[in-house]
This record gives C-alpha cells, sequence and structure tokens, in this order.
C-alpha cells in the first residue's frame, strides 16, 4: 500500500473556507502511516499528494490517474469525530449548514458547546457516513472522481475521468441530478447545504462555454460505465481483503450518528 506524501504544488482550490492556520494534527495524520490506519485509511495511491495553502487543504496528483485508478480507501471512524475535520474552530463555521443560518449563533456557543462543533464537522464531511481523510476532496462541478461505498462502510474515491498530474482531485458534493443543472441552482443549493460558493472552473467560468456541461455530462457517463467504474470497484474489493478493516452495517452507523447530530437538529 502507497503512503502519503505532503508537499505543496500549485493546485486549484474549490469549496472549503480558509483559516490563519494549519491544524498541526492533520499534518501528523496524513504524514504517519500509523497515524492514517488510526483514522482507518488503508489506502492513499502514490500519485496523489495532500496539498495545503493559507487554510485550504486538496488532493492533488503527483502524476497522471487514468479512469479507473483508486485513489483512496477508508471506513468511517464514528463514533469518534476527529477535531482536524472542517470546521476546526468556531471562526471557520460556515454561515448556513442544513439550512440553519449559523451566523446567528453566538461564537460563545460554539466555543463552550464542543458538541455541537463535533456536530457541524459531522454535517459538512458526512457522506452518509464520516471519513476522516477523504474529507480533504473539494467539491466541483464538473469533478473527476467519484465515492464507491460498500454494504460493510469501506469507501473508496475512484477517479471516473483523467486526472493531469498536478490537477486537483475532485467530487461531487451534489447530487448526480443537480450537476447539469444551472450554475444559480447549483450555487443556492450547495450555500443551503454546506455554507459556501462553489468556486470551481464551471461556476467561475474558467471553462468555454461548450466544456462546462460536457465535462458534467462526461462524469455522469463514466460513473454508469462498468467499463470504468468496474477496475475501481475490483480494486476496492482487493484491498478490502487484505486490510483487516472494522465492518460498519448501517445500523451501527446510525446508532452513533444520531447522537452526534442531536445539537445541529436542536437548533433547527
Amino acid at each position: 500500500l502507497s503512503h502519503i506524501v505532503l508537499k505543496l504544488p500549485a493546485a486549484e482550490m474549490v469549496g472549503q473556507t480558509a483559516t490563519e492556520h494549519v491544524d498541526p494534527d492533520y499534518q501528523t495524520v496524513a504524514c504517519s502511516h500509523e497515524r492514517q490506519l488510526e483514522a482507518r485509511c488503508y489506502f492513499l495511491s502514490d500519485a496523489v499528494q495532500v496539498h495545503h495553502d493559507g487554510g485550504f487543504f486538496s488532493l492533488v496528483a503527483s502524476s497522471e490517474l487514468a479512469p479507473g485508478s483508486v485513489v483512496l480507501v477508508e471506513q468511517s471512524v464514528l463514533p469518534e469525530v476527529p477535531v482536524y475535520l472542517h470546521p476546526r474552530t468556531p471562526a471557520e463555521v460556515p454561515p448556513f449548514v442544513w439550512g440553519f443560518p449559523m451566523y446567528l449563533v453566538p461564537v460563545v456557543v460554539l466555543d463552550t458547546w464542543p458538541a455541537l462543533m463535533h456536530a457541524l464537522r459531522f454535517a459538512l464531511n458526512g457522506y452518509g457516513r464520516l471519513y476522516a481523510l477523504g474529507s480533504v476532496v473539494n467539491h466541483s462541478c464538473s469533478p473527476n472522481t467519484e465515492r464507491l461505498m460498500r454494504r460493510d462502510g469501506l469507501s473508496a474515491f475512484v477517479t471516473c475521468l483523467p486526472v493531469a498530474a498536478g490537477e486537483e482531485v475532485t467530487t461531487s458534493y451534489s447530487g448526480t441530478a443537480v450537476l447539469n443543472s444551472p450554475c444559480w441552482l447549483r450555487q443556492l443549493l450547495l450555500f443551503h447545504r454546506f455554507g459556501f460558493w462553489c468556486r470551481c472552473r464551471r461556476c467561475e467560468k474558467r471553462l468555454v462555454a461548450e466544456e462546462r456541461g460536457a465535462t458534467a455530462t462526461a462524469y455522469l457517463r463514466a460513473i454508469e460505465d462498468p467499463a470504468i467504474m468496474g477496475p475501481g470497484a475490483l480494486g476496492l474489493n482487493h484491498i478490502a481483503k487484505s486490510c483487516g478493516h472494522p465492518r460498519v452495517v448501517k445500523r451501527e452507523h446510525w446508532r452513533h450518528a444520531l447522537p452526534t447530530m442531536l445539537p445541529l437538529l436542536a437548533l433547527q
């Protein structure tokens, strides 16, 4: 298995809030194989690197990735909610989460209610389940990677489009039905759910008009193509046989997820 190498190449940053400092706990996890295993990360391709710049975190390809490549394999970490997940401090809490206006919540409440910060980390980083290192993969409205999940909770990011060296590995935080929607609707839904305005190349119109819809269409076709996603699924199953991961069935997940979410639900 390959391990993380922390370097600082230039990359496009989308979908995360900048911070004034880099949490050393995240660096420790990213640079240590032992810490990766504690975070239930069992594979990270040596063709990608964790990158930070001005507080933004991202995953960047260090060499070309072909469609169907397994990038990251990990298991849900609940009931643990790592403190290095966004938001790490009250200053990082976005203005809206799940449609709730968090900007109305006094900072003193966030400072003195750790369970609420845990709930926010779950809400903003959960893919149905909560994965630690995979939270570094940012959103794009023209993504190149899809998350696959087994019934036992083990999950992998698999490339569905070619990813060039130096290009950021991205996924979609929105449902597939939303990707072909107008920009204003995609932006509104992301702000309502996650509290950020997407600044990907498609939303910022850094792609020519013909490419904007074509990139999303290519992604949607790829995730339905067994010739592309099949090798990724086989790679995930191969790693599952050798990594000795704990199995987290849906019932077990929700047994921990519901209590974690209660502080945020109490604000609704």
